[in-house]
């Protein structure tokens, strides 16, 4: 399949525009399932897609609405049913929400120290700290399942 893809001839800057390395990438993911249906069926369909000719605009745009089609399936796929995720897809994720929890935290704790006159501090403390240390908690946190991830071979390019 690598040839039929390497050897296809796109105008201009198209071919940059369609990831061809994460395509190939993530079809190198499907014969990682050799028991999966469907995982079959999309490689065969890639497969035929690398066999095309591309001599005019027209056959590149019919191809590249086939390609778009069958790069969003292989997607969807991959996530659903295998639990593939984007490369530092976790690290993203968990920064979110650490920050947001941490945030929250920090104003609770200040909330609590007003009651109980603990201490007089403001409000944008309580959050910047709480913001600081969700901020590094969920970097950590991340990191570690991403780097989990491309240990167990579950990223999809």
């Amino acid at each position: 399949m690598r040839p039929g893809f390497r050897n296809m001839k796109f105008p201009g800057m198209k071919a940059r525009l369609l990831r061809l390395d994460r395509f190939l990438q993530m079809t190198d993911n499907l014969d990682h399932q050799p028991y999966c249906p469907e995982c079959r069926s999309l490689a065969e369909e890639a497969e035929h897609l690398s066999r095309q000719t591309i001599q005019t605009e027209k056959d590149f745009q019919q191809f590249e609405i086939q390609y778009m089609n069958l790069f969003g399936k292989i997607n969807d796929h991959l996530k659903i049913s295998h639990g593939y995720r984007i490369p530092n897809y976790f690290i993203s994720l968990y920064t979110l929400l650490y920050t947001i929890v941490g945030i929250l935290a920090g104003l609770f704790v200040v909330y609590l120290g007003r009651i109980g006159n603990f201490g007089k501090w403001s409000y944008e403390i309580g959050g910047l700290l709480g913001f600081v240390t969700g901020l590094a908690i969920g970097r950590i946190a991340g990191h570690r399942k991403d780097k989990q991830m491309k240990i167990e071979h579950k990223n999809l390019y």
